[in-house]
Formats: C-alpha cells, structure tokens, sequence
C-alpha cells in the first residue's frame, strides 16, 4: 500500500487522508507549489500525525488521519525517515 492510499471514513463515505488538508491553503482544493517538502512529523495523539510542510520560507501545517491498518508508528517512522522529500513523492512510498 502507498501513502496516497491512506483512506478514512467520514460518515457513509471514504476519503483519501493523503495528502492532508494544509493550514495555509486558503481553499480546501488549493494545490501547494511543487518542491513543498516534509519538515516534521509529530504525533498529535493516538490517532493522528501532525505534518508540518516547508516551501521557500513559509510553513504548512496538516493532520494525517486514516483508519489502520497500517499502525500509527508504522506511518510515523516512515515519513520521519522522509523528512525533506517533496510531498508528492512521499505520496508514492510504500508503507
């Protein structure tokens, strides 16, 4: 399974978590410039990671939700051991 394969439900529906909705695109469909790269990963608690994004010097921040599997420190790991690809390649790992 790829990162972009990450789904949640929400009500009778599924949903893709990846990639996350970011705090700073000012529209839910906003598309990020290319070259957005991971910054961190922390978790917000023991359900979701908080993502923090970098392009030039201004920062984005998202929540990463799925329903499991895979486990939480699983995804957390992975993206941790990423920090600094772009988001879009990050999409396309396997986890």
């Amino acid at each position: 399974m790829k990162v972009r394969d990450l789904t949640r439900r929400a009500g009778t529906r599924t949903i893709p978590a990846w990639p996350p909705r970011w705090t700073g695109s000012f529209h839910p469909e906003a598309v990020l410039p290319g070259g957005a790269v991971l910054a961190s990963v922390t978790p917000a608690n023991n359900t979701e990671l908080r993502l923090t994004i970098k392009f030039d010097t201004i920062e984005y921040v998202g929540t990463l939700k799925w329903d499991r599997p895979p486990a939480l420190d699983i995804v957390e790991k992975l993206l941790k051991a990423n920090l600094g690809r772009e988001i879009g390649e990050i999409g396309d790992l396997d986890v």
